[in-house]
């Protein structure tokens, strides 16, 4: 993953729309599949809230009633890659949320903590575990920024996104703090932030290859 490294293609299931199935698999599997994929989209539809997808729709705990950057954007991108007009409503909600609450310097939010009371946004939280950032909320926004592209947003959501994916990658570009083409993740700084890890971690670094080609894409395409 340097800077002379061969082009790596992207991962397909981001790339194109899931294939079917369905010939490769019994009828009773078939069968299973679709039921999956039913309650699946029923469990988008009932974690949400006025500002998108929220963690979980239980009462877990408070910062479950939450949006956010991590689970917002993968809950995102899968709605997006169904025929689903609702969810991709609220995918775009979601991402409108987080590209709406973006830091001066480019980071996006680990999460907005909403408030019970009238479902208005309580808190606009930065840090994850012991306030270190979430470094890799910002690779997953840039990567639902791509799946929303392919389903043609609205004209001033579609600019609001290109703008805050451009701040994005400067924000991550600052991590490389050696100009070594990776990410150098601070402890605790990314999903499993309970693990004593840091640097040059393989999920994030993949993470971050994959958005820096969704990005090029994008903002290619856009010409931006």
């Amino acid at each position: 993953m340097n800077r002379d490294s061969k082009h790596v293609p992207r991962p397909e299931l981001i790339v194109r729309p899931p294939r079917n199935l369905a010939s490769e698999l019994a009828p009773q599997e078939v069968e299973l599949v679709e039921e999956a994929y039913r309650r699946s989209r029923e469990m988008l539809r009932s974690n949400v809230c006025a500002f998108g997808m929220l963690a979980s729709s239980e009462k877990l705990g408070a910062n479950y009633n939450a949006v956010w950057g991590r689970d917002g954007c993968i809950c995102a991108i899968g709605a997006l890659q169904t025929d689903d007009e609702e969810l991709h409503r609220l995918a775009f909600r979601t991402l409108e949320t987080l590209s709406g609450r973006i830091a001066d310097n480019g980071q996006i939010p680990s999460y907005l903590l909403m408030n019970d009371a009238d479902d208005a946004v309580a808190q606009v939280v930065y840090g994850g575990l012991g306030s270190v950032t979430t470094i890799d909320s910002n690779l997953w926004f840039i990567l639902g920024v791509y799946a929303a592209m392919r389903r043609n947003p609205s004209d001033q959501l579609r600019d609001e996104l290109l703008e805050s994916c451009h701040r994005t990658l400067r924000h991550l570009q600052s991590i490389d703090a050696d100009y070594c083409g990776l990410l150098e993740i601070p402890l605790a700084g990314d999903w499993p932030g309970i693990l004593d890890r840091a640097s040059h971690i393989l999920y994030d670094e993949l993470l971050w290859d994959c958005a820096l080609q969704c990005a090029a894409e994008v903002l290619d395409s856009e010409g931006a």
